[in-house]
């Protein structure tokens, strides 16, 4: 080799190790955008009602497929209402009550002294629950349409039953008024609803505010029944549940472990 020919530099020719190092970077940016936070999916867009989101209204034809058997196994009624009872003798209404579910176990419980009022907005629902029911219980149960903006019914009752329809509501303020204007003192209200809420769009669950919802309740002038903490229906696996007395309500006696009948 002459002196003026350059001398070759030793290692792997440039080629060899830009391949390389541009596949880390590549490696880099796509496990960076793999790893990136994902912005999570927004249930019910635009159904966004006083805090919180809503799920559909009731659907009477999936309701109609949801088999009884498989219903009892997560809503434990006969649990629920052995917290709940005595019924002897109370009237009680069955607020949003379907095809029944709960109106025939109330009117079972209250006995021929008692009544039970199912109000639902659908004519069909209760054409069904009518149909369906127990002729020894008919003679219990007044069934009352009623409408977005009405129960249907003024009287009085000694507990409200509130089963799968809360979260249905769009304006809960009123709703809860109204619910209000027919207890007296001694009457407990009952709301049961779902833990979580689910997009049907997406599949997105998170669960329920239940802080939101307690606050919902002490503005609408009810407070928890402290007999009835919401741990004492942990049972319930895919429910929450609520007693309510009016906020004014001088309560009962702190040993008395059941809900009073009217005076």
């Amino acid at each position: 080799m002459s002196p003026s020919q350059p001398t070759p530099r030793a290692g792997r020719p440039r080629a060899a190790w830009l391949i390389p190092a541009v596949g880390l970077v590549w490696s880099a940016l796509v496990f960076a955008y793999l790893a990136r936070p994902l912005p999570l999916p927004t249930p019910f867009p635009g159904s966004e009602r006083q805090g919180e989101r809503f799920r559909p209204l009731y659907n009477a034809e999936l309701a109609a497929g949801v088999d009884d058997d498989l219903r009892d196994f997560w809503q434990k009624p006969q649990r629920l209402l052995e917290q709940l009872k005595p019924f002897e003798g109370l009237v009680v209404a069955d607020i949003g009550a379907g095809e029944g579910y709960f109106t025939k176990r109330l009117a079972d419980r209250v006995g021929e002294s008692g009544r039970v009022i199912a109000t639902d907005i659908s004519q069909a629902a209760l054409d069904t629950l009518a149909a369906n029911l127990d002729p020894d219980l008919a003679d219990r149960v007044s069934l009352v349409l009623a409408d977005a903006d009405r129960l249907g019914f003024e009287q009085q009752v000694d507990q409200i039953w509130v089963v799968q329809v809360f979260g249905e509501i769009d304006d809960k303020g009123p709703f809860l008024q109204r619910l209000k204007a027919v207890m007296h003192d001694q009457s407990r209200l009952v709301i049961i609803d779902s833990k979580h809420i689910t997009d049907p769009t997406n599949g997105f669950t998170r669960p329920i505010n239940l802080n939101a919802i307690k606050q919902q309740f002490t503005a609408a002038g009810f407070e928890l029944d402290p007999l009835y903490p919401i741990t004492r229906f942990h049972f319930l696996p895919k429910q929450y549940c609520f007693v309510l007395r009016r906020a004014s309500a001088s309560g009962r006696d702190p040993g008395d472990s059941g809900p009073l009948k009217a005076p």
